[in-house]
């Protein structure tokens, strides 16, 4: 098992459904395209990788061992497993007990997860123990940061221990905020993901700008593309964005997104006024 690296990731995070075919609009990649991609990432300083479900972190440790990349990149895991029953992986969380660590750090082929994210599950008397047991991962140097999913405001009033940074969708249909104001308030770091809903919201908003705008579908797609990414990248109090990058082209796509800075005014109101169009057209089927 090779050296990790330590701190907080790159800007932009490469989304776990990058390495699986589920959950997203494009075919998955490759073994060879997904050596080719973390490379790539890596090479251009995005250097935060995903990994929410038992497949991702599979295909994800067989690519930096591969690469021998390892200590280059920060990883993020959850409290996603297998159902033992089926072996689908594709399941809500489970809380987190003692041999998870393990069979986490075989998965992603490491002796440490950078980043761990403590997902609510369960009774909150077994949330409480998974909290407990991540903690004592923590104190162990088995894992780094420790965050959890969509806090609470009572969560966030509390001290930032054991939590230090949270993720929550960001996107016109879960603009998410005040939750990231109030975040960055009290000191804790946000990940913004979902800025294209999974590809579902860019499909919904090129349509709606043929539509509405009479602008060609490939033309439309590219100024959406960049107008949601950069609607989470400039967020007050969004430090990082997980988006999926199935394709070598998209990585060069959005780093220029990043180098763009926060929309204007016009094109933001003009991305919230597209996507209530699709709400008005869904209101009246």
């Amino acid at each position: 098992m090779s050296a990790h690296a330590s701190g907080w990731p790159s800007h932009l995070v490469v989304g776990g459904h990058s390495f699986i075919p589920e959950l997203g609009n494009d075919p998955a990649a490759s073994f060879e395209t997904q050596l080719a991609l973390v490379s790539a990432c890596l090479d251009s300083g995005i250097n935060g990788f995903d990994t929410t479900y038992e497949a991702e972190r599979v295909a994800l440790g067989r690519v930096l061992e591969e690469l021998g990349r390892r200590a280059e990149a920060r990883i993020l895991a959850w409290n996603f497993f297998a159902d033992p029953s089926s072996g689908a992986y594709l399941v809500g969380p489970t809380p987190y007990r003692e041999p998870h660590l393990e069979r986490m750090l075989n998965q992603l082929r490491t002796d440490r997860i950078d980043l761990l994210v403590v997902h609510p599950a369960g009774t909150a008397e077994e949330h409480a123990m998974q909290v407990e047991v991540a903690q004592r991962w923590r104190d162990a140097g088995r894992v780094g940061a420790l965050g959890t999913w969509a806090p609470s405001e009572a969560l966030l009033n509390r001290s930032p221990e054991p939590y230090t940074f949270f993720v929550q969708p960001r996107n016109p249909a879960q603009p998410s905020a005040p939750l990231f104001s109030r975040g960055a308030a009290h000191g804790w770091r946000g990940f913004a993901t979902s800025p294209f809903n999974r590809g579902w919201l860019l499909d919904k908003l090129v349509a709606a700008a043929h539509k509405v705008e009479g602008v060609p579908p490939e033309e439309a797609r590219t100024w959406l593309s960049d107008a949601l990414l950069r609607f989470a990248l400039f967020a007050p109090g969004v430090d990082h964005v997980i988006v999926g990058i199935r394709k070598l082209q998209w990585i060069e796509r959005n780093r220029a997104s990043l180098t763009r800075g926060p929309l204007a005014d016009s094109d933001g109101t003009r991305l919230l006024r597209l996507f209530e169009s699709t709400r008005e057209s869904h209101d009246r089927a």
